[in-house]
C-alpha cells in the first residue's frame, strides 16, 4: 500500500525526519559553542606564551649583561659571551627537548565540490551571525574552525589535534576552500546594501527618513521609555506626559527600524509579520535565540552610514523625474567600501569601516544588555501589532516554526571576537536639527541645469 499525501504514514514520516533535522541542528550548534570556547582558550594562551617569552628573554639579556660585566680580559670576555649565547640559544629551542616529530595524524585536503558548496552555506548562515569581516589569513582560519565545527567526523579528527597540528589542518583546509568560503561572506555583506537600500528609499519618498545617527540612537535603545500619565501628583504626570510626546519620535523610529530594515535584513520568510508582532529583537521573550544579534544589528546601522550620502543624492535626481547617476558619479560619496578597489579576498572595506563595525557592536550590545530594554522592545512589538492589525490576542499566536592588487589596506583591520567591546561607551546625539537639514536636501528635486536627459524624439520627426 502506497502512503497518499496527507495520510497518517506520511505525517508520521514527515515527523521523524522534523525531529532528526532538529537533533542534527541541536548537535551542530553544540559543536559551535565548543569551538568557539576553544578558540578563546587558545587565543588567551598564545598571549600568556608571548608574554612569558618575552620574560624569559629580558631576564637572560639581564643574566648575560651580569656575569659579561665581571669578565675583564678581552679574549675571557668573548669565550663567555660565546658560551652564554649557546645556553640561550640551547634553552630557546626547548632546554635539552626533542622537536616532536610531524605527527602521521594529519591528512591531505583534497577539493572537493559538495565540501565546497556545503562550506560557503555554512559561511553565508552560521559564520555570518557572529563574523561580518575578516582581514587576515588568522582570522579566516578561526572562521575555518567554527565552520568545520558543524561536521562531525572533521570536528572529531579537528579536536583530537595538538594545537601546532591543528593551525596546519587549518591552514590546508584554507589553501583548498579559503577563498571560496570569504566570496560567500563577502557576497552576503554586499547584498545586504541592495536589501537595505529600497528601505531607505521608500522612507525618503514618503518623507518619513531618518538619518544614520538617529538609526543608530534607536539601535542602542535611547529615549524608548513610556513614563505613567496617571499618577496622582499632577505636576508630575504633566510632565510625564511630555516627556512622552518628546520620546514618541524615538519609539515610532525603532518601530520603522524593526518593522522595515531588520525585514529588509533577514527577509520576510525569517521575519514575517506574525514573528515581528510574536517575538522581540534580542530574545527577552524567552526565546532560546535572539531574531538578531548584535553584530547583525551593527550591520544594518553601518551599511546606512556607508552609502547614506550616495542615496540622498540619488533621490534628488529621481525627484525630479531623472534617472539615478551612474555608479561612477557618486562613488565618491561611500564612506567605507571601495567598488574599484580590485579583487579583495577579504572584501573592499576601509580599516575605518571595520573599526566603525567594532564600536557599533559593542555600543548596541551594551543598549540591548540594559535592564529596561525587555520592556521597550516588548511595548515595541504589542505596537507592531496593533499596527498590522493582527486581530486577536498576541499570546495565541506562536511563531512558525519553520586577480588584481587590491587597493584596501587591511594590515590593522583585525576586528576580532568582540574581547574588547567594554572599550565603547553608548553614544547619543543632541539634536535632530543635522540631520532634518540633510534629507530635506535629498528631498529636493534636482533642477533640469544639473542632468543631462536624453530627449525623446517622436516618429513624425523621424519621417521628416
Amino acid at each position: 500500500m502506497v502512503a497518499t499525501r496527507g495520510s497518517p504514514e506520511t505525517m508520521d514520516a514527515l515527523q521523524k525526519r522534523e525531529a532528526e533535522f532538529a537533533e542534527r541542528e541541536k548537535k551542530y550548534l553544540a559543536n559551535e559553542k565548543r569551538m568557539r570556547a576553544q578558540l578563546r582558550a587558545l587565543h588567551k594562551a598564545k598571549k600568556n606564551e608571548a608574554k612569558a617569552e618575552e620574560s624569559e628573554r629580558k631576564a637572560n639579556d639581564n643574566e648575560r649583561s651580569d656575569e659579561e660585566s665581571e669578565v675583564t680580559d678581552p679574549e675571557q670576555r668573548a669565550g663567555h659571551k660565546r658560551r652564554l649565547e649557546e645556553r640561550i640559544e640551547n634553552h630557546q629551542i626547548g632546554s635539552g627537548r626533542t622537536k616532536r616529530p610531524k605527527s602521521c595524524r594529519l591528512w591531505e585536503v583534497i577539493e572537493n565540490k559538495e565540501t565546497a558548496g556545503w562550506l560557503k552555506k555554512v559561511f553565508r548562515t552560521h559564520v555570518w551571525r557572529t563574523t561580518k569581516f575578516m582581514a587576515n589569513e588568522a582570522e579566516l582560519a578561526d572562521a575555518m574552525y567554527i565552520a568545520l565545527g558543524f561536521t562531525e567526523s572533521i570536528c572529531e579528527r579537528l579536536v583530537i589535534l595538538e594545537e601546532d597540528e591543528r593551525e596546519e589542518m587549518l591552514r590546508r583546509y584554507c589553501v583548498v576552500y579559503g577563498t571560496g568560503c570569504s566570496k560567500a561572506l563577502n557576497d552576503v555583506r554586499n547584498g545586504l546594501q541592495q536589501k537595505i537600500k529600497p528601505v531607505y528609499m521608500g522612507l525618503l519618498k514618503e518623507n518619513k527618513a531618518f538619518s544614520s545617527k538617529q538609526l543608530h540612537h534607536v539601535a542602542q535603545r535611547l529615549n524608548l521609555t513610556i513614563l505613567d500619565e496617571a499618577v496622582k501628583h499632577k505636576k508630575t504626570a504633566a510632565g510625564n506626559k511630555a516627556k512622552n510626546n518628546q520620546n514618541k519620535k524615538y519609539r515610532e523610529r525603532f518601530d520603522t527600524y524593526v518593522d522595515q530594515y531588520v525585514t529588509a535584513f533577514k527577509g520576510t520568510k525569517n521575519w514575517s509579520i506574525e514573528k515581528r508582532c510574536n517575538t522581540t529583537l534580542s530574545g527577552t521573550d524567552g526565546n532560546k535565540e535572539p531574531a538578531l544579534t548584535s553584530s547583525d544589528e551593527a550591520m544594518i546601522i553601518l551599511q546606512v552610514e556607508n552609502a547614506e550620502r550616495k542615496w540622498n543624492e540619488e533621490n534628488t535626481f529621481l525627484a525630479g523625474g531623472f534617472d539615478a547617476p551612474p555608479r561612477t558619479a557618486t562613488r565618491d560619496l561611500v564612506k567605507y567600501s571601495d567598488d574599484k578597489g580590485g579583487n579583495n579576498k577579504f572584501g573592499n572595506w576601509s580599516e575605518e569601516g571595520r573599526k566603525r563595525y567594532n564600536q557599533l557592536r559593542a555600543q548596541i550590545k551594551k543598549g540591548r544588555g540594559q535592564d529596561d530594554t525587555p520592556t521597550w522592545e516588548n511595548q515595541s512589538r504589542l505596537r507592531l501589532y496593533d499596527l498590522h492589525q493582527m486581530g486577536n490576542d498576541p499570546g495565541s499566536k506562536k511563531a512558525s516554526s519553520k586577480d588584481k592588487v587590491p587597493r584596501i589596506d587591511l594590515t590593522n583591520a583585525a576586528v576580532g571576537d568582540a574581547s574588547d567591546d567594554d572599550n565603547y561607551e553608548i553614544e547619543a546625539y543632541e539634536t535632530d536639527d543635522e540631520a532634518d537639514e540633510l534629507l530635506k536636501k535629498a528631498q529636493v528635486a534636482k533642477k533640469a541645469a544639473h542632468v543631462v536627459k536624453v530627449p525623446v524624439i517622436d516618429d513624425c520627426e523621424l519621417r521628416e
